[in-house]
Formats: C-alpha cells, sequence, structure tokens
C-alpha cells in the first residue's frame, strides 16, 4: 500500500480528499492494483451513510447478526458514499473476493478519517 505524499512528505491524509493505491496478492496468486480517492465525509454523507447501513440491515436484529456482519455492512454504506474513485474490481465491492482485501482498502479510509477529523478537530481548538 503506498499513501500519497507531497515532496515536503506532508501526509495527504490531512487532506479532505486522500488517493492511495493498493497491491495485494492473494495466496492462490491473484492480483490487484489500483488506485482510489476518498472523500472524508461531510455532515450530510454521515446522516446517508447512517440511513444506508439501517436500510442494508433491514429488519435485522442488529443484537442477533454477528458483530462482523454489523461492521461489513456498515463499512460497505461507508465505501459506497466516499469513495470518488475505485479500480475495476473494487467497483462492486461486495463483490471483492477475499475479505483481507477489502479490509486493506477499509482500514485505509478509516485511516484516513481519523487523521482528517483530528486535524479539523485541532485546528478549531487552536
Amino acid at each position: 500500500m503506498r499513501a500519497a505524499q507531497d515532496a515536503q512528505g506532508s501526509d495527504d491524509r490531512l487532506k479532505q480528499v486522500y488517493r492511495f493505491h493498493v497491491e495485494w496478492t492473494a495466496p492462490n496468486g491473484d492480483s490487484f492494483s489500483g488506485t482510489f480517492a476518498h472523500k472524508a465525509p461531510t455532515v450530510g454523507d454521515v446522516i446517508a451513510i447512517e440511513l444506508d447501513r439501517a436500510k442494508r440491515m433491514g429488519s435485522a436484529d442488529e443484537e442477533k447478526v454477528s458483530p462482523r456482519a454489523v461492521e461489513l455492512v456498515g463499512m460497505m454504506a461507508h465505501l459506497e458514499r466516499t469513495l470518488l474513485e475505485r479500480p475495476p474490481w473494487a467497483k462492486k465491492l461486495e463483490e471483492i473476493p477475499y475479505a483481507e482485501l477489502f479490509n486493506l482498502v477499509a482500514q485505509e479510509v478509516s485511516t484516513h478519517v481519523e487523521r482528517f477529523c483530528v486535524r479539523q478537530g485541532d485546528a478549531k481548538e487552536g
């Protein structure tokens, strides 16, 4: 995984739109490579993500669904809303054949959101 950084070495995760590249090979030799652009969610995006998550869960009782499934549904809703660019193999996120690959993308997005939000919060406090 390569995160984009400028010549001064500043972290692009501090920008609202963050581009990153994924290269991953499965144990059977399947290779996946591509560039993503992720937009840190706005307040409106957060609302839309939560509504989409609820819609995806339908009438399922979250207490009767595995925590992992609930987490995947939430991340799927988030990625569908906030990934501006993605490689062809990630166009339909639910069809990514490897959980580890999905988790790799999800972790990079989560790190972006955490760093972007912390930076924004620090700027407001200062």
